[in-house]
């Protein structure tokens, strides 16, 4: 009987308590039969200190290494892909959920499996290599792909990814690293359905979207919502009395995923969507927060990227950006990127009612309009 496999990875700094991400909400979600579904649950990066470590002041230096520089998710890409390759047998469905630099390791793990397939599990002592081989199957300094063919060929086996579900994917691992995409995070031709609720109103700079861009021949189907609130009222992990605004795109989610066929336990999902007991509803009038305030603030003016393009030549060129803040106010949409000729996006229909509360005042000044000022995005349910 072919099973579910389910990956779940938790946003920076997040991890299972009492401010849950929709993450660890969707995981909690699932049907509890191993005869059908089996789950795992990885706490995001920047979440664990030394091992040795038994107080919180002692994991302080640990975290902060994990939110500058990533510290940590490579070993996050490995445990979800090897318990993927552990597990997987022809036939099997595999799922992956992700918030913020979790989404982006679930499109990383995604694209890794799309470049050489799964290890055999006898041979997953070669995933550093296998990884290397993948961060080198594109780019400029790409290998060969005779070599990529040879050790997929060799030591690994295929396999499709039937769904990515993601919430407000950023655009880097972290804060210092190189703004360089990992092959096949942007588009994944071994991709069935890919869902990404987006936050409309985080403005902070080192939390810039990462939209799906599909090529002209893909069949991924494709559909990305945004949301009202800023990054955690999107993914999660304010407190639950807090939590009303994340619950639209937790229960976007779960109705998209249970429509392509993940198994949700029902009383579950209600009780979670605050259909009674202690757990928030969804309400367009729960409250925003702001999430650019106290460090962030510092942040965005204070610390340096170094930002690499690719122009029309193909010829690579470096920025440095001293000041950050300075885009975040003024590169609106859909923050940072451009939009492509004739786009519109999609924007949940609790934004609009949001926006039509008069006690509200909701005013989204990112959402794109054209040279006339017609809008440029639909409202819609799904």
């Amino acid at each position: 009987m072919a099973r579910d496999l389910v990956i779940c990875c938790d946003g920076t700094g997040n991890q299972f308590g009492d401010r849950n991400s929709n993450v660890v909400k969707l995981n909690d979600c699932l049907v509890r039969d191993k005869t059908r579904v089996l789950h795992f649950y990885d706490p995001g990066v920047g979440t664990f200190g030394l091992q040795e470590a038994l107080f919180e002041w002692q994991q302080i230096a640990p975290r902060v290494a994990g939110l500058a520089f990533g510290w940590g998710y490579r070993s996050m890409v490995e445990r979800g892909y090897r318990f993927i390759a552990e597990n997987y047998v022809e036939g099997d469905r595999i799922w992956l959920f992700g918030f913020s630099r979790g989404a982006y390791i679930a499109r990383v793990i995604a694209g890794m499996i799309h470049a050489i397939g799964l290890l055999d599990p006898a041979h997953l002592n070669l995933f550093e290599y296998a990884f290397r081989i993948y961060e080198r199957s594109a780019g400029d300094d790409r290998l060969p792909i005779a070599t990529r063919e040879r050790f997929a060929r060799q030591f690994c086996r295929s396999a499709p990814i039937h769904f990515i579900g993601a919430f407000d994917t950023v655009k880097s691992i972290g804060w210092f690293i190189r703004w360089k995409q990992l092959p096949w995070t942007m588009n994944n031709p071994s991709v069935k359905f890919f869902r990404h609720a987006i936050s409309i109103d985080e403005r902070r700079c080192f939390f810039r979207t990462n939209l799906w861009r599909n090529g002209a021949k893909a069949k991924t189907d494709v559909r990305e919502l945004w949301f009202a609130g800023v990054h955690s009222d999107v993914g999660g992990g304010y407190p639950e009395k807090e939590s009303g605004l994340s619950k639209f795109p937790l229960a976007w989610m779960i109705a998209e995923a249970e429509q392509a066929g993940l198994p949700i336990d029902a009383k579950r999902r209600e009780r979670l969507l605050g259909k009674g007991g202690r757990y928030a509803k969804p309400e367009h009038n729960a409250q925003l927060h702001t999430s650019l305030k106290g460090a962030w603030w510092l942040a965005e003016y204070l610390l340096p990227r170094r930002m690499i393009y690719v122009d029309e030549n193909k010829r690579r060129r470096t920025y440095w950006v001293w000041l950050p803040l300075l885009e975040s106010q003024w590169i609106a949409y859909p923050r940072g990127m451009k939009p492509g000729p004739n786009e519109r996006i999609r924007i949940h229909s609790s934004v609009r009612d949001r926006m039509s509360d008069p006690a509200l005042e909701y005013a989204p000044v990112n959402l794109p309009k054209d040279e006339d000022g017609w809008p440029l995005y639909d409202f819609v349910d799904r």
